[in-house]
């Protein structure tokens, strides 16, 4: 949505698949990551102002967990899905024009594959038109399947 990923000055080598490969991933990892410092700076806000007082201890658990999770350093990182949550709230929030919601946040309640489903299951909603078939098994194992997605959300 706008943001620039590649450091300036900075080029990919595209002469072989498996560059083109970690090249993408390289992409998507640094896409990802810009998403969660925003998730985690409206997860401040919204802890320091709205659930503040607010008695919901669901949200601020929710809010807490993006605020305590570490940027991914390659796709494998991706594999327990809070930074692929934290993204596609934001993303949601977004292209809704309103803040993010610690409803959107929700699949960080569940553990294994109840959690990558319910990711992947987000993701989808968020981004319908990356049209590529996502299953709890492309999160939990950070599939090609997942890296065609995110490529497609750039």
């Amino acid at each position: 949505f706008g943001e620039n990923i590649v450091p300036s000055g900075e080029t990919l080598d595209t002469t072989s698949d498996e560059s083109c490969l970690s090249g993408a991933g390289v992409l998507v990892v640094r896409w990802l990551n810009a998403h969660l410092a925003a998730a985690k700076v409206a997860a401040n806000n919204l802890l320091d102002v709205k659930y503040k007082e607010e008695d919901d201890a669901a949200h601020r658990r929710r809010l807490g967990q993006i605020q305590m999770a570490t940027p991914c350093k390659d796709l494998q990182s991706l594999a327990d899905g809070v930074v692929l949550t934290a993204a596609f709230a934001r993303l949601r929030a977004l292209r809704e024009d309103r803040m993010l919601s610690p409803a959107d946040l929700a699949p960080i309640d569940l553990e294994g594959d109840a959690r990558a489903g319910a990711v992947a299951a987000a993701m989808i909603g968020t981004a319908p038109r990356a049209s590529v078939t996502l299953t709890a098994e492309d999160i939990a194992t950070t599939s090609l399947s997942l890296l065609r997605f995110l490529s497609r959300c750039l």
